[in-house]
């Protein structure tokens, strides 16, 4: 089924699309603490068993993509679903997207606090982030994205420096005795990994921009198992070095980093952590503020989405102090609430959406005469 063009003309490269992937799963290592508390050692098996979960809705958000060029994802619910239902649905993923936002903005600023400002009130740490957020955004897409192969190589380079530093630390005994976690708990912190880390729908609204649409499955396969792959590395890496005390840390990732201050030389190599997840964590927001435009300027029909961006930006400020009461409150939502919640988002919405473009095209496919 063929449709009409997008009216978003900010292109990129099939390759800046990848790095983007990269990038956007790769920042969620600030979050290993939310599944470590839930399987302990058995989180790697439940990060690689989520990673293979998430494969089937990669596959048909890449099918939507194909059979809906140039089209992001509000358009495809209209196309599919018709005006008013189309719509509601839209402006759900207005929300979703919208309050994934205010979340890693109140992660971000949280992380800052608990690691290297701490006398710092949260508003003085959001404000002028979310401002270079929005410049971002207001700048468009191409310059959302232009740096994301830069970040991702810093990601790597960070990520295989900080493991040899810290291998004379690591016990692989930390990883056994293997699959003791219940049942239940596995499935409880899969579903989490499939939903939050490995969550791609946001992709459907960047796919468009693409300019050579038939890199775009490889790019999208490729940027996503090599995010995947560094998340897997990093909670195995936190586990073997950790061991038990990973599952009471808010931030293991970041402790495993202040241990591989082995030499004078490389004394403080926390703060080159803070620095490059704040980066991932800039550009993973910048994105997202984008996309939450996007939606809400195409669900209002405007022209353009950046006269949007000054307000949403103070939206995602606001609900980012009231989302939740407490870090307490944040941490137990997120390990029970969220993550199903979150499946209608990235897993039901989207099958859905598949099995009606399916018997759509089996009906416009003229019958066979005798």
């Amino acid at each position: 089924m063929k449709v009409g063009s997008s009216v978003n003309h900010d292109k990129i490269t099939a390759s800046q699309f990848m790095f983007a992937i990269v990038c956007y799963v790769e920042s969620f290592a600030l979050l290993t603490a939310f599944s470590l508390t839930v399987t302990h050692q058995d989180t790697w098996i439940a990060f690689l068993l989520g990673m293979v979960g998430a494969l089937p809705m990669i596959f048909i958000n890449l099918y939507l993509i194909k059979q809906y060029p140039n089209q992001n994802l509000i358009q495809i619910n209209r196309v599919v679903y018709g005006k008013p239902v189309g719509s509601l649905i839209s402006v759900l993923y207005c929300w979703y997207f919208l309050t994934l936002c205010s979340l890693n903005l109140r992660d971000t600023g949280d992380f800052l606090r608990m690691s290297v400002m701490s006398e710092t009130p949260s508003i003085f740490i959001k404000i002028p982030f979310l401002v270079l957020c929005s410049y971002a955004v207001l700048k468009g897409l191409k310059i959302i994205v232009r740096y994301s192969t830069v970040f991702a190589y810093i990601g790597f380079f960070a990520l295989i420096l900080t493991t040899i530093l810290v291998s004379r630390r690591m016990n692989y005994h930390n990883l056994f005795p293997v699959l003791t976690t219940s049942p239940v708990k596995l499935l409880q912190c899969i579903n989490m990994v499939m939903t939050i880390p490995f969550g791609t729908s946001i992709f459907l609204m960047i796919a468009p921009a693409v300019q050579d649409q038939k890199k775009v499955k490889k790019s999208f396969l490729t940027g996503f198992f090599v995010g995947a792959l560094v998340i897997l590395i990093v909670v195995i890496r936190d586990i073997v070095v950790l061991g038990k005390i990973s599952e009471e840390l808010v931030l293991p990732s970041y402790e495993t980093m202040c241990l591989s201050g082995v030499t004078e030389t490389f004394q403080r190599l926390d703060i080159l952590y803070v620095i490059l997840l704040v980066i991932l964590e800039y550009f993973k927001i910048s994105l997202l503020f984008y996309a939450t435009s996007v939606a809400i300027s195409q669900l209002l029909s405007l022209k353009s989405y950046k006269p949007l961006v000054l307000v949403i930006g103070a939206l995602i400020l606001v609900y980012s102090f009231i989302i939740f009461p407490s870090s307490i409150v944040h941490l137990a939502v997120t390990q029970t609430t969220i993550p199903v919640l979150w499946l209608l988002f990235e897993y039901i919405f989207p099958f859905v959406t598949f099995l009606c473009t399916k018997l759509r095209a089996r009906k416009e496919v003229p019958a066979i005469k005798s």
